[in-house]
């Protein structure tokens, strides 16, 4: 611990803006390091660490990879100019739903997270890179598609089984990593992304020897068909108070509404889903891209939905209804 408070003292005469205290088989931090106000970079990782102590207010960037945290500390939350944080191979359980606004940079894999907050997506509007890796995460939050700046994003080896309907809103997307989960379907808007880089390898995904729809009839539920009209609507004037009308409008259900695939009327419950397949050539932007070592009769089912048998029926033979 004598060499740390040195490297600490040195740091704090010399006021560099760096700091390495990685591979140090340290249990605790020098009480004193909240005091180096100039510090940008702190490198704590392969250490004993599970808890911090107050930090340098001005950090941008912290490593604290390789330790044992459970949690985010909260002494990281202080920080409101950090833009980058590591945290990659601890005992992460769960991202608290309060998050660093300003962070471009999260790396989090090798832990076992299982879920993601919804706060996380609105709150992380500057995210560029998101590593995700090696977790038990078996769904993403239902509004992902609002980390717009996102452009690498890692999410193999998880357990995912299905990726939210607006993924296809990630528009600066270039760099993503499927591989390894236990996905069937991709999102009907997926073909939206720019990628330049596509792993998917390893995926239970749909094949494509299934059977089209024979049915013609539709029975739909009043709520359903009441919640159709509603959608159609521009604008909806509530008026007089009316609970049943607010808790629908503000529902998940409400605000993850789907369009048909071709008529492109709206619709509120997701019960006729089919697929489509896709070619690489469809999901690529670059000529260089890693896809391109695929096999060329590599296709890739997309999630599409109908609000109807009759659209189904009329679609085309690209559209096939999915039995599982």
């Amino acid at each position: 611990m004598k060499n740390v408070d040195l490297i600490v003292l040195r740091a704090i005469t010399t006021q560099q803006k760096r700091l390495s205290l990685s591979n140090k088989k340290l249990y605790h931090l020098p009480y004193n390091i909240e005091f180096l106000n100039w510090l940008v970079i702190l490198d704590l990782r392969s250490n004993n660490l599970s808890d911090l102590p107050i930090l340098p207010k001005h950090l941008q960037s912290i490593n604290l990879g390789h330790n044992w945290f459970t949690t985010i500390p909260n002494s990281v939350f202080e920080l409101t100019s950090l833009k980058s944080i590591s945290m990659y191979s601890n005992q992460l359980q769960s991202i608290p739903s309060t998050i660093f606004a300003h962070l471009k940079y999260l790396s989090s894999s090798h832990n076992k997270l299982t879920t993601l907050p919804e706060s996380m997506c609105s709150m992380l509007n500057k995210l560029e890179y998101l590593n995700l890796g090696y977790n038990h995460i078996l769904t993403l939050p239902f509004n992902f598609g609002l980390l717009q700046n996102m452009k690498t994003l890692l999410l193999h080896k998880n357990f995912l089984t299905r990726l939210p309907e607006t993924f296809g809103q990630l528009k600066s997307l270039t760099v993503l990593d499927l591989a390894g989960n236990n996905l069937q379907l991709l999102p009907s808007n997926f073909t939206q992304l720019k990628l330049k880089e596509f792993y998917a390898e390893a995926n239970p995904f749909t094949r494509n020897d299934l059977f089209t729809s024979t049915y013609k009839e539709n029975v739909l539920t009043l709520k359903e068909i009441v919640l159709r009209k509603l959608s159609r609507l521009g604008f909806i004037d509530i008026g007089v108070s009316n609970p049943w009308l607010e808790s629908i409008i503000g529902s998940k259900q409400w605000q993850t509404a789907g369009f048909c695939a071709l008529c492109k009327n709206p619709f509120v419950t997701w019960w006729l889903e089919s697929v489509r397949f896709a070619n690489r050539k469809e999901l690529i932007i670059s000529k260089k891209s890693q896809l391109n070592k695929a096999s060329p009769e590599v296709l890739y089912p997309l999630r599409t939905l109908f609000c109807s048998y009759h659209c189904l029926n009329s679609s085309g033979n690209c559209y096939e209804l999915s039995v599982g």
